[in-house]
């Protein structure tokens, strides 16, 4: 749907379908060395009482997995250069993820170069996932936000 405003301007609402695909991975390393000297222990006894343990763990493993999505995306431009957007959109539906969401809000700034126009972008972007694998123990549930900085390209 779109809404014609003053000249050069207008607001739209699009949905959104398709699908988030998430691809996870973790990778940890622990070296712990411990020693224990007990020299004036040892000058007193006249044996050497010294110890030592160290213990060794690698870990590494990924998860990965698609989930389908729907949302709605509202803009509003506000001069022939200038846009402004928020986009909302929730999935997963117990497809392999239990549920997902993001919400993000964007300005642009845009140019025509040699046919195409480029954009400069700047918002802020939180996106949540509830992951849980039924066929082990994988599981994840959390919540990542921050700010939206990059370049688009429509042609």
């Amino acid at each position: 749907m779109k809404w014609p405003g003053s000249s050069g301007t207008f607001t739209a609402l699009d949905g959104v379908l398709g699908f988030r695909y998430w691809n996870n991975a973790i990778d940890l390393n622990l070296d712990l060395t411990g020693i224990a000297d007990f020299s004036t222990l040892s000058n007193a006894l006249g044996r050497n009482l010294e110890f030592s343990r160290s213990l060794a763990v690698a870990r590494s493993g990924s998860i990965d997995w698609v989930a389908p999505v729907i949302g709605l995306r509202l803009r509003h431009q506000l001069t022939p250069n200038q846009e402004f957007w928020v986009r909302g959109d929730v999935g997963g539906f117990g497809f392999q993820s239990a549920f997902e969401w993001q919400a993000i809000g964007v300005y642009s700034y845009a140019w025509q170069y040699t046919g195409y126009q480029v954009a400069a972008v700047i918002g802020y972007r939180a996106l949540g996932v509830n992951y849980t694998n039924p066929g082990n123990d994988n599981s994840i549930n959390l919540v990542l936000h921050g700010p939206v900085i990059g370049v688009s390209v429509r042609f």
